[in-house]
């Protein structure tokens, strides 16, 4: 078996500097214990990530059935969301998918930061594009734009109409569900039809969104007004494809939100502490190198 070998140079300098630092808040015996703490709780993260995220693959929805949402950080349970109606509404002439649902926050949720809120991010998928900006073979983020106004020379169709980068249907409870009601009705009479939407779930306090999971839907119409519904699918982690339509999207508005895969719980009691000493360590650093 090869022996590992020493760490030199730099780094080797500021592990040391690390461990002193540790050792005159905590003392030697507590500097273990929070040094093995701080190992556990970074493992344990890679692993709820892991498994919540990049091993599980998509579940078909069952209409009517909750499932389990979860931080994905650290995999605390934070609620459930139930799709409650998923049907064709086409009428004559015109074709259209209804969907309902919502999302419920458990009794004893992660404690979120201080101004969270909940809220649905959208993307969708398809043709017909509905704004000519917008190219059928690309996610875009899902939100009503302003009309286009002859008079001025601004693209007004890429500005969101009210501002905001949550999708607008519901911000509160309704429908049944006590945190956040879904509905969403997509209608068009122009053929062939086929589209295909992931609605995220996030949470969000201070410009920041964390998308939390999603589900992903949509229809299909062909050109003989054949109708199919794609499959409901509980996806557990929010696609690129989303979190890159809203780092693009064309209104300005969007750049001064950050967006991620994250959740908005208070940090453990082993997070603060890995945060505590990354700072403490970071200061005695500079402060060492003004010195010299």
């Amino acid at each position: 078996m090869p022996t590992a070998l020493p760490l030199r140079g730099i780094g080797a300098t500021k592990v040391k500097e690390a461990d002193r630092f540790l050792y005159f808040i905590l003392g030697e015996e507590k500097m273990m214990r929070t040094k093995r703490l701080m190992i556990a709780s970074a493992l344990l993260s890679l692993v709820l990530f892991l498994s919540n995220s990049v091993l599980a693959g998509p579940t078909t929805i069952t209409v009517g059935t909750p499932f389990e949402v979860k931080c994905p950080v650290n995999g605390k349970k934070i609620g459930t969301i139930t799709i409650d109606v998923y049907k064709n509404t086409s009428g004559a002439g015109w074709y259209s998918t209804e969907i309902k649902g919502g999302f419920d926050k458990t009794a004893d949720p992660c404690p979120p930061m201080p101004g969270t809120s909940y809220y649905w991010v959208q993307a969708v998928k398809g043709k017909p594009a509905l704004y000519g900006w917008q190219n059928t073979t690309d996610w875009y983020i899902d939100r009503t734009r302003k009309p286009d106004d002859p008079a001025t020379p601004k693209d007004e169709s890429k500005i969101v109409a009210d501002g905001s980068p949550f999708y607008a249907n519901r911000r509160g409870p309704d429908y049944g569900h006590t945190t956040l009601g879904y509905y969403d009705e997509p209608c068009d009479d122009r053929l062939p039809i086929d589209l295909y939407f992931e609605t995220a779930l996030v949470c969000s306090y201070d410009k920041k969104i964390c998308c939390i999971d999603a589900f992903t839907w949509g229809y299909e119409v062909t050109g003989g007004a054949a109708f199919t519904l794609k499959a409901l699918s509980h996806t557990g982690s929010v696609s690129n494809n989303l979190i890159n339509a809203f780092k693009k999207d064309p209104d300005p508005m969007f750049g001064a939100w950050s967006i991620d895969r994250c959740c908005c719980c208070v940090p453990d009691p082993a997070s603060l502490i890995l945060a505590l000493v990354g700072l403490g360590t970071v200061a005695m650093l500079r402060r060492r190198k003004a010195l010299r």
